[in-house]
């Protein structure tokens, strides 16, 4: 399993076993804020050439596949510190229950519209996807290819390739690129490559397919579905394909002399000079899966003329640079976004029905340690924010059925 897997694993397990996990519409909220927060802060610091040369691709795929996690997996659990923001919240909160549609007894709030805009672009990207890669998968079978025999590249080229990935040649495809979850396949554009280029071709998409960087690809294919209204999410999209591509560059020219990593640039540019955008597929290619655009040619290229790999560091600069980028994943994680509201509990409307007290929303919103407790007299006070308030018993009772702890009788 790819470290970088086990690294998001170990975080997906550890947010799943958080004491009394849960998601809320403030949960989301958070998650997406300090998700995005942390896509931009990765992104610039990525443009520093010293933190680039400290973390490396691989420590920065660590840290995008943690702002993957997080915001695939939006909970709040009871350690993490709420942020109370008194005034912005509670009016973002006001808007969003504002009435807009009004028909007979049944109303639209603002939030319940922007939910439905949400989950209807969440529909219709997710059937553009599914049809792209059933479309891709069956033009794919019907465009003529041969397979390439793993005797001729074992004994002509030295390359050993898995038995589970196959290699073709292809007619109709410009570009390079491998896919495929259960079949894991490369596909070779029909072209007179020299045995060298072949090579090179082939290390490169077998690296992709080892690395597990389809099933990566496919995670920032879905957070585009889910997110698809927010700019952080295809610049995160963006940073993890070209940070793979860098990936398996530096694993290919490793151990290599200068004049053959030379070799393996030229091929790169003869590639990107040959593509063409209609013959590029759903797949991880060598110019990456966005037609290898020039400007990302070019970071590779300056990081293949200074391989960050082949700098050393001390232990105590890598922990220092890991350990801040961490705590900033840390921090995200542990501050979770809440409003400052507390109903008028003394004109809350009764009501004689189970669930009828009062807008379930408003509870929901409380301080995750709103507590209930009653004194000698049998008198009940609810206790949210630091603040005490006397309220009626049978809004305490409703409140305690609800699920707001009850401290008991207080001497």
């Amino acid at each position: 399993m790819p470290q970088e897997n086990c690294y998001g694993i170990f975080m997906f397990f550890i947010r799943l076993m958080s004491g009394n996990s849960h998601v809320s519409v403030w949960s989301i909220i958070s998650c997406l804020f300090w998700g995005s927060l942390l896509i931009l802060f990765y992104s610039l610091l990525w443009r520093s050439k010293k933190f680039k040369e400290v973390v490396g691709v691989r420590g920065m795929l660590v840290l995008y596949y943690l702002c993957i996690i997080q915001l695939l997996i939006p909970v709040s659990a009871t350690w993490q510190k709420h942020i109370v923001i008194p005034y912005a919240l509670n009016q973002i909160f006001r808007v969003f229950h504002r009435t807009i549609i009004a028909y007979d007894s049944a109303e639209i709030s603002i939030g319940q519209m922007l939910l439905f805009i949400w989950l209807a672009g969440i529909a219709m990207k997710f059937i553009c996807l599914s049809v792209g890669y059933a479309r891709n998968d069956q033009v794919l079978k019907q465009l003529p290819h041969r397979q390439i025999p793993r005797k001729e590249l074992s004994e002509q080229m030295g390359i050993e390739v898995p038995s589970q990935i196959t290699i073709y040649r292809c007619t109709g495809i410009t570009v390079p690129f491998s896919f495929g979850v259960l079949r894991k396949r490369i596909l070779i554009p029909d072209q007179p490559y020299t045995a060298q280029e072949l090579k090179y071709i082939i290390l490169h998409e077998r690296i992709h397919l080892e690395k597990g960087d389809h099933y990566l690809a496919l995670l920032t294919d879905l957070l585009c579905v889910i997110y698809w209204w927010n700019p952080c999410i295809y610049l995160l999209k963006k940073e993890v394909e070209q940070s793979m591509e860098m990936r398996c560059d530096s694993e290919v020219i490793r151990g290599m002399e200068r004049d053959e990593v030379a070799d393996y640039m030229t091929t790169l540019l003869t590639i990107f000079r040959g593509r063409n955008r209609s013959g590029v597929w759903r797949g991880l290619g060598l110019l990456g899966t966005g037609n290898g655009l020039r400007s990302e040619l070019k970071r590779r290229f300056a990081m293949l003329e200074n391989d960050p790999g082949q700098k050393t560091y001390t232990w105590g600069v890598r922990l220092v640079v890991a350990g801040f980028a961490f705590m900033m994943v840390l921090i995200a994680n542990s501050l979770v976004i809440a409003p400052y509201f507390l109903p008028d509990l003394d004109d809350l409307n009764i009501g004689t029905g189970p669930g009828d007290v009062f807008d379930m929303d408003e509870v929901y919103i409380m301080a995750p340690d709103t507590c209930i407790y009653q004194v000698e007299d049998g008198t009940y006070f609810l206790e949210t924010y630091g603040n005490t308030k006397q309220i009626r018993d049978e809004v305490a009772e409703a409140l305690i059925e609800e699920g707001v702890k009850f401290k008991g009788q207080i001497q």
